[in-house]
């Protein structure tokens, strides 16, 4: 494809109201509007152009059953002599939740490359597609899953902030410090024991690594010394002291287990 191809194809598709992407005979995604990003939960299309459509997009039913590929009516459509198709799906947004949308697709040649463009038009429901409140569970609950996973990411970066807290964690992500409890009590923990631990697995790393307790104590988000040491010892049945002597006389092993 020439580069004037391609960016007259950007700039038709980028003017469009309607969410719509372009994919290439593998289903990866060639190029996307700010309509579909939006639509789907992502901020800029470096976020999905070259990956799989139906991985991005489309990879759980309604019911959070996986959506296998070869089932895949969007992707089938880049194989079919027709010239156009369409039809009515859920599409999967970024976030976990369930999209209900009708598709179109067409064939786009850009020069000898033979393309697909995917439209999408957002629906309010599918009559067609049983929306029980078994349903509507399973899609919340999907959604939690990922907000749960998006929080322990941050945790993990941000552990060694003393200001890091579950309000400031719900704040960052938008959502209310009720629902990302639930998110975290839903897979058996909660924001304020994730932070906890991911301070006390950055301590022990830094305590390896040959600091002192009141180093660590600064770059692990603890407010002073003797919580550190009452959480360390809960934790990991030790204090802090016993792991970096075993560390700096070179001993084998660290002899710490986390309980």
């Amino acid at each position: 494809m020439s580069t004037a191809a391609i960016a007259v194809a950007r700039q038709v598709i980028g003017s469009m109201d309607q969410a719509a992407w372009v994919i290439d005979p593998g289903g990866r995604i060639v190029m996307i509007n700010r309509s579909a990003l939006s639509a789907l939960g992502y901020r800029t299309d470096d976020d999905v152009v070259g990956s799989c459509s139906h991985a991005a997009f489309h990879h759980h039913h309604i019911d959070g059953e996986p959506y296998e590929p070869s089932s895949c009516p969007i992707l089938h459509a880049t194989r079919r002599p027709l010239r156009y198709r369409g039809g009515t799906e859920w599409m999967i947004r970024r976030t976990g939740t369930a999209l209900p949308v009708s598709w179109s697709a067409s064939e786009l040649q850009l020069d000898a490359a033979k393309l697909m463009l995917v439209t999408l038009t957002v629906l309010d429901r599918l009559d067609d597609e049983p929306f029980t409140q078994a349903v509507r569970e399973r899609a919340s609950a999907l959604e939690r899953r990922a907000l749960y996973e998006k929080a322990c990411d941050l945790i993990a970066v941000q552990a060694g902030d003393p200001e890091l807290a579950p309000n400031a964690i719900a704040h960052q992500l938008h959502v209310s410090l009720r629902h990302l409890q639930t998110a975290f009590a839903e897979a058996g923990t909660s924001p304020a024991r994730s932070i906890r631990v991911a301070r006390l697995s950055r301590a022990a790393n830094l305590l390896e690594s040959g600091l002192t307790v009141t180093e660590v104590v600064g770059q692990s988000g603890f407010a002073d010394p003797s919580t550190f040491r009452r959480a360390f010892r809960r934790h990991y049945g030790t204090p802090p002291t016993a792991l970096r002597t075993t560390t700096v006389s070179g001993s084998a092993g660290t002899g710490v287990a986390a309980r």
